[in-house]
């Protein structure tokens, strides 16, 4: 099913693309309403992927970044899936060597300079690059020799860059126009208890996001434009779920729980949260803008499904 109304967003709601517990995963499409703090009516995306055991991974402009997840949550090197729920379109692109290795790090984001698409892998310090529509395939980029944090290999797309941490806790940024790596101030918790901290996007926002138990301790960068003018917050945000994003209220939506239950959390009191009315449980679910970016217009060689 395709849908029939563009950016809920400009509507004061806030769009989600998801997928249900269960064998096999259902993808769907769903709108909070912050007034009302619920989900709103869930559309189904006849989506059908080329491998089992998808998983969304994340969202740009409206293209949905799926990988394939094996055992113990380990992304598989060459299932990486990309499509667009508006247009119908999808693209499976081609696998980066042998397809049993395992991926160490991989993002997904929009060069808007030469308004360009592209993904990016990591394999054991071998980055490489894919850029939709150019029919060059994978490239070679640089080496590089920062270990990801294991289990948050999915880079965070914002301001023209994907970024990661590594097990120094050390939050670098790959930018997408030029290529390289750069390093970002540290924030001002650097390890606790010897743990570093995850990066996440949360709604306009990239944060560095410390566990501690049940609570996340949340660290905001402000006047982030680029990797050279980088501030903290002088404040952290401390919540009793996994943040998901920030609402216009300046709560923020989290996962809690093994049923990956929703709550609305607020930030002046961090024991305060609300479950989200969804009549669902999530395994994982991204924001999402429904746009009309078309991968045939991209040049990329796409199919129906």
């Amino acid at each position: 099913m395709h849908f029939n109304h563009l950016n809920a967003h400009d509507s004061g709601k806030l769009g989600f693309i998801f997928y249900t517990i269960g064998d096999e995963p259902k993808f769907y499409y769903t709108e909070y309403d912050e007034n009302l703090n619920r989900f709103g009516r869930r559309t189904r995306i006849n989506l059908k992927p080329p491998y089992k055991n998808y998983s969304i991974l994340a969202s740009c402009n409206g293209l949905v970044f799926f990988g394939l997840v094996g055992f113990h949550g380990r992304f598989h090197n060459g299932y990486i899936c990309i499509c667009n729920p508006i247009t119908g379109e999808r693209i499976v692109l081609p696998q980066v060597g042998d397809a049993r290795n395992i991926l160490t790090g991989f993002g997904f984001g929009y060069c808007a300079s030469t308004n360009e698409y592209k993904v990016v892998t990591i394999r054991w310090g071998t980055v490489l690059g894919y850029t939709l529509g150019s029919y060059t395939g994978w490239r070679y980029v640089e080496n590089m020799d920062r270990d990801i944090i294991p289990g948050r290999k999915i880079g965070e797309f914002l301001n023209g860059a994907i970024h990661w941490v590594d097990q120094k806790g050390t939050i670098f940024a790959f930018d997408l126009a030029d290529e390289e790596f750069h390093a970002l101030p540290s924030s001002p918790c650097l390890l606790k208890a010897g743990n570093p901290p995850y990066v996440a996007r949360l709604g306009e926002f990239l944060c560095a996001i410390y566990e501690n138990g049940v609570s996340r301790d949340i660290w905001i960068l402000k006047n982030y434009k680029n990797h050279e003018d980088v501030t903290w917050n002088n404040e952290f945000i401390r919540i009793n779920a996994e943040p998901i994003t920030f609402i216009r209220s300046g709560k923020v939506l989290g996962y809690r729980g093994l049923g990956r239950i929703v709550y609305r959390c607020d930030l002046k009191a961090s024991s305060s949260k609300v479950r989200v009315k969804s009549g669902m449980l999530f395994q994982r679910g991204v924001p999402h803008r429904n746009t009309l970016v078309s991968l045939e217009g991209l040049g990329a060689i796409y199919r129906n499904y």
